[in-house]
């Protein structure tokens, strides 16, 4: 398989995974990323999470508080950077329900990917900041729901 197929496939994984972290199972997304400190995540819900502590802890949290989650990565774009570095750029599209508030996302996203000895892992996702889910996070956030997901 081509370094581009590999790296499609883990896109493709990536996204499949989202679905499943946004109806309930962060696991296989969780699978994917790189558990070192150069992990870093923009949600749109806002903030920033810096190192596999901190990112695990949001998909973790997004995942517990969002339901009939489905993310779409469209006009997906990539570039290897170097034989073991990749930037991915993507819109993603789809929506979900966050403390049973439905949301639509329409939203640009970049993944950086870095090869390692048992495949490519995710280091960074970014996706623009969504106001919507925003505003949703806050209000779950100030009553105790949505653990790790909001703005920090």
């Amino acid at each position: 398989m081509s370094t581009e197929q590999q790296i499609r496939d883990c896109v493709d994984r990536f996204y499949a995974a989202l679905d499943q972290a946004l109806n309930g199972d962060p696991e296989p997304m969780l699978a994917l990323w790189s558990h070192g400190p150069e992990a870093t995540a923009q949600h749109p819900g806002g903030g920033r999470h810096v190192g596999w502590d901190e990112v695990e802890g949001a998909w973790r949290g997004w995942s517990q508080h969002v339901a009939s989650g489905r993310i779409a990565g469209e006009e997906v774009s990539i570039r290897l950077l170097t034989p073991d570095v990749a930037a991915v750029a993507a819109v993603e599209r789809g929506e979900g329900s966050i403390a049973g508030e439905t949301v639509e996302v329409d939203a640009r996203a970049t993944l950086v990917l870095r090869r390692d000895g048992s495949g490519w892992r995710v280091v960074h996702h970014h996706v623009d900041l969504v106001p919507a889910i925003r505003e949703i996070a806050e209000r779950a956030l100030a009553s105790g729901g949505v653990a790790g997901a909001g703005a920090s």
